[in-house]
């Protein structure tokens, strides 16, 4: 007796656990490059039972980070030709879909038990994936160390007010420090008509002054260098277009954001004029009238910080040096640098 009753529970257990398997959908990983005219996502679905239908297939997805399902691209894929239980998606958008760039995917199967009527409809989903487009994330570390290291052995001097300040255009904002992102020299690219962004080149470069600085503000401030320097960042810059961030080498995409447009002036500061909008970042500020108080004026621009980690070959990237440094001078506004609403 006592064995007839384990018997009859060990294929319960068997019967529940196999009720509960079900069909599943796998997501195959997309070998995409940035310069692909196509770019299709697939997914296999596994049914090992004739006990299920397949009614639809659907692949939610997005750029740059994971909004959710809801707020994501949502569409329905289509079943291989030749394999019933291979379902295909092509982006409608594949030039949108850059090298570097960051895409998150999840699939989603909707069946029904064989002969099911309403409201048997059931779903399965796919974990969330992701994949960046023609880079691995070992090919992002290694760029953002090759840079490192081709502009940190360029341009770790000591005096940048001597070396890189009779550039043209000049600093942007003279001799002022900003907390956490120091002075800003311009680097070998022009920012301001940006010239292509390269890996290992530099369009600004910011230094941290050691010497005495004058007052912040002060008349002296912007005029006055504080030697010696220290080499604490740089920036790449691009031309914006809105939704649509850089794609240089495998640079993270998703690390690019705006420097609003704006004035930069005689004191070293800088007065934004952002474009009326629903959607921050979905325009193209237009330049207003010069005061003649100012120096010059600049459209909205992609900018991509990079910052120096002591005694590590990775640097880090966002918009302020994450150290602090420097912790004492002028600070900008909130809207100065933003990132701004993707698309997904």
């Amino acid at each position: 007796m006592y064995r007839s009753r384990r018997g009859i529970l060990l294929c319960a257990v068997i019967a529940i656990t196999l009720a509960g398997c079900g069909p599943s959908i796998v997501g195959l990983a997309p070998g995409w490059n940035g310069g692909a005219t196509e770019k299709p996502l697939e997914a296999r679905v596994v049914i090992d039972s004739d006990d299920y239908e397949i009614v639809r297939v659907l692949v939610h997805f997005a750029r740059h980070n994971w909004p959710g399902v809801a707020p994501a691209r949502s569409i329905e894929a289509v079943p291989d030709s030749g394999d019933a239980k291979l379902f295909r998606h092509q982006i409608a958008d594949p030039e949108n879909f850059r090298r570097s760039y960051r895409v998150f995917f999840q699939w989603e199967l909707q069946f029904t038990d064989s002969g099911g009527g309403p409201g048997a409809l059931r779903r399965a989903t796919g974990p969330l994936q992701s994949f960046r487009i023609g880079c691995s994330e070992a090919d992002v570390s290694a760029a953002l160390a090759r840079d490192q290291a081709l502009i940190a052995s360029a341009f770790s001097f000591a005096n940048p007010h001597v070396r890189l300040s009779a550039s043209i255009p000049p600093p942007p904002h003279g001799f002022v420090s900003f907390i956490a992102m120091g002075e800003t020299y311009i680097g070998p690219l022009n920012p301001v008509t940006p010239d292509p962004a390269v890996v290992g080149t530099p369009h600004l470069l910011f230094y941290e002054p050691l010497g005495n600085e004058a007052s912040a503000g002060g008349a002296l401030d912007v005029v006055v260098p504080a030697p010696p320097y220290r080499l604490i960042g740089w920036a790449h810059v691009a031309t914006y277009v809105p939704d649509l961030p850089p794609s240089v080498g495998c640079l993270p995409a998703e690390r690019w954001f705006v420097h609003e447009a704006g004035f930069h002036l005689l004191n070293g500061g800088f007065t934004a004029t952002p474009p009326a909008e629903a959607v921050l970042g979905a325009g193209v500020a237009t330049a207003p009238d010069n005061p003649v108080a100012n120096v010059f004026w600049h459209p909205r621009l992609w900018d991509f910080h990079v910052w120096l980690v002591p005694g590590s070959t990775q640097p880090a990237t966002g918009i302020f040096n994450p150290s602090g440094r420097p912790t004492t001078g002028q600070s900008f506004l909130p809207g100065d640098f933003f990132f701004p609403a993707l698309s997904p």
